[in-house]
């Protein structure tokens, strides 16, 4: 709007005395269809653009007054009242252009739980070197659906000293759980575990778990005195006992051998030169139907096995 303050032929004093007056007193109000208010240092009165209205210029001053911005209203320009940008009254519908906000820190509750970025607004950025400090995270702070990024996790061992003295909660380790080599160190158990390097004195008896049963032996065969510590032999034809290859381990190794007959009987048995008895005798198996021969051991060297025979029992 254009208020002329010149005196004309066709004013009266007294019209132009009110035109003066109006100037002075005058509210700067632009409402049009797309006025252009550019590079204007606006003081103190009201400056007002509603309707599709456009502000632009470099730098749009308003000093002292106050800004209204409305409707679908354009600004594209850096608008400052007494030296700060500031925007008041803008519509959900108020385009803002670049440059028209600067990069101040944003006012406490600007951005709420409904406050939607755009792609890229915020940059992705690792946490910091010691920003989380030794004490835990608040209740909650990480949920069932919290996604972390690969590599955001580094693998680190316990620190000594972490899990004192008291046991594990219930249920902490579970049958999926897998330790790491090396994690949980040997140490010594009570008396009621039997040990390698220490005399202990049996209070029940001691069996062997470790049997070895064939039903079908016939010709050579080296029995496995590091695996077996008994032996079951159903005799099927004649057989051998071939020197088995023993290692230091198993010098001191007790057991018995079961030699067997089918029910048809005859089936001879040879034992091989690690295989001693009591002055040289040869062994002789009992050969009827079903006959039961046993040959009880001790292990005296890796090449030397004493041999008890005792035969035909029934």
């Amino acid at each position: 709007m254009t208020i002329n303050p010149a005196l004309t032929v066709l004013d009266t004093f007294g019209e132009w005395l009110d035109r003066t007056n109006l100037i002075a007193n005058v509210v700067n109000q632009v409402v049009p269809s797309a006025n252009t208010i550019s590079a204007n240092s606006v003081t103190s009165p009201i400056l007002s653009i509603t309707g599709t209205g456009t502000l632009s210029g470099a730098n749009t001053n308003v000093t002292g007054g106050t800004l209204l911005i409305t409707s679908n209203t354009n600004v594209n320009a850096i608008l400052r009242v007494n030296g700060v940008t500031v925007l008041t009254g803008v519509t959900a519908n108020t385009q803002l252009t670049n440059s028209v906000v600067t990069a101040h820190a944003l006012a406490s509750g600007a951005v709420s739980a409904n406050t939607k970025l755009a792609a890229s607004v915020v940059t992705a950025h690792a946490i910091a070197a010691n920003s989380v400090s030794g004490g835990k995270l608040t209740d909650g702070a990480v949920s069932a659906n919290t996604k972390l990024a690969a590599s955001v996790v580094t693998a680190h061992a316990i620190a000594a000293g972490a899990i004192s003295g008291g046991k594990l909660a219930t249920g902490a380790v579970s049958a999926n759980t897998k330790l790491a080599a090396g994690v949980v160190t040997p140490h010594a158990t009570s008396n009621t575990i039997a040990k390698t390097n220490a005399s202990q004195t049996w209070s029940a008896p001691q069996r062997p778990g470790s049997v070895y049963a064939n039903t079908s032996v016939s010709g050579s065969i080296e029995l496995a005195f590091g695996t077996y510590q008994d032996f079951n032999l159903t005799l099927t034809g004649n057989t051998t006992l071939s020197n088995p290859t023993l290692a230091s381990s198993v010098v001191g190794q007790r057991g018995r051998i079961q030699l067997l007959q089918d029910g048809s009987g005859s089936r001879t048995v040879a034992l091989g030169s690690n295989f001693i008895t009591a002055g040289g005798t040869v062994f002789v198996a009992t050969t009827n139907a079903s006959a039961e021969d046993y040959l009880d051991y001790d292990v005296v060297s890796t090449t030397k096995i004493r041999v008890a025979p005792s035969k035909n029992w029934s």
